[in-house]
């Protein structure tokens, strides 16, 4: 990728693709802002935004790019040098290998489209530059991400929260992994948390503490299918407790904090969707497309959704563009049962948690023993596990004076507290 400078602009010349089939140039140079294509010193200097991220913070949404790319594979790919470098089957790494390893080249127009609309994308605040030297120097976020460095992530993360989730700080996106990931790896010890306190507020570290207990959650398919089942009960949740990733330690979020924390979480996934072919079966299945697809729905249908976040579902027979060269991890992806992959990964999530002693065990709190469910979700036929429940029509119930609660029964005075 060659850069020119003249009279203040930036030019990209982007490499030409190898494109086969399609009509796919990158000879004419694009001209924008130095600010977006040269120094990327946009509120967070040391990273950058690539085409697929800067499209999502433009458009607050996540797009099938099929039309706009062309497929490949990098050459270096190194699955263990990325946060999933802790993944010792062979199977999910040759899985994981084939969904992460995708270089993509972009049409002329696309390129064009997305500087356009990125051009007028006011930039965001700058990150406190004392902040930044504690990440780069006393935190390591070496490890690359699932797509570009871990820094570009976290850039992207704080870019898409300016613009599209105003109500809240964009600085908890900006360091939600600071305390774990989805796998075990944690980029900052325990003992530098007084030092991060002090760049951020009491509020932020609440929220940023908890995000990765809230991602292991989602992932692991644990919370939001009871949230989907009572959905007409969330009006009297005052709270939810859950354990924190690092430590085992008993977190508590008060019901409005919980809510900007799952408002939080569907942000994140929106950087995780794959970039193209959602209309090809054994994309359309992506774990977090999917896992993206059920959140984004449950926000809506129960109006509590506050970021600006978007989907244009795919389309069963729609348009599939070219894939990249086939590997032993692509020909698993594209025959694995939708049912069977949902399975891999939320088992994954279960078995990292369970590797370092971090239950995933949550309490939803109600207000009120009158206006709490008391279906634990789990069928019957002559009985049900546990001394406050009782079966009655094929279902696992709560006895009076006990609510529901990830799969059992707590007392209504402990609810309400």
């Amino acid at each position: 990728m060659e850069q020119s400078q003249e009279d203040g602009a930036c030019l990209l010349s982007l490499p030409r693709s190898p494109a086969v089939g399609r009509s796919i140039s990158h000879e004419e140079p694009v001209t924008c802002n130095r600010t977006l294509l040269c120094g990327e010193e946009r509120g967070f200097p040391g990273a950058v935004l690539d085409l697929k991220r800067k499209d999502t913070i433009a458009l607050a949404m996540p797009i099938d790019h099929s039309r706009d790319v062309l497929l490949t594979r990098y050459s270096d790919f190194n699955l263990s040098a990325t946060i999933f470098g802790t993944i010792d089957s062979w199977v999910k790494q040759q899985y994981l290998s084939a969904t992460m390893n995708v270089q993509p080249y972009w049409s002329d127009t696309s390129v064009r489209r997305i500087y356009a609309s990125f051009l007028i994308v006011p930039p965001p605040p700058d990150v406190n530059r004392d902040l930044l030297n504690f990440m780069n120097t006393e935190c390591n976020f070496a490890m690359e991400h699932a797509d570009g460095s871990f820094l570009d992530h976290l850039k992207w993360g704080y870019e898409y929260g300016t613009k599209n989730y105003p109500s809240r700080s964009p600085t908890v996106l900006l360091l939600h992994s600071i305390m774990g990931v989805g796998t075990n790896y944690f980029p900052m010890s325990m003992d530098k948390v007084p030092t991060l306190q002090t760049f951020i507020t009491d509020w932020e570290y609440s929220q940023i503490e908890v995000f990765p207990s809230m991602l292991r959650l989602l992932y692991a398919d644990k919370m939001l299918p009871e949230l989907t089942r009572v959905a007409d009960y969330l009006p009297h949740l005052t709270g939810v407790t859950m354990h924190r990733v690092v430590d085992n330690k008993l977190l508590h979020l008060g019901a409005d904090d919980f809510w900007a924390a799952m408002n939080y979480q569907l942000c994140h996934l929106v950087d995780f969707v794959p970039i193209a072919n959602w209309n090809e079966t054994f994309t359309g299945n992506d774990p977090f497309l999917v896992l993206f697809t059920k959140l984004l729905t449950f926000m809506r249908n129960t109006s509590r959704i506050e970021a600006d976040v978007g989907l244009v579902p795919p389309v069963e027979g729609g348009y599939v563009g070219d894939n990249p060269d086939i590997t032993f991890g692509s020909i698993i992806n594209s025959i694995t049962p939708s049912w069977f992959k949902w399975t891999l990964f939320t088992s994954s999530v279960k078995d990292l948690s369970k590797e370092i002693g971090h239950s995933l065990k949550y309490t939803l709190l109600w207000d009120d023993p009158s206006t709490c469910p008391r279906e634990t979700g789990k069928k019957c036929m002559l009985g049900c596990k546990g001394s406050n429940v009782q079966c009655s029509q094929g279902q696992c119930v709560c006895k009076s004076g006990f609510c529901a609660s990830d799969g059992a029964c707590i007392e209504a005075a402990s609810s309400a507290n």
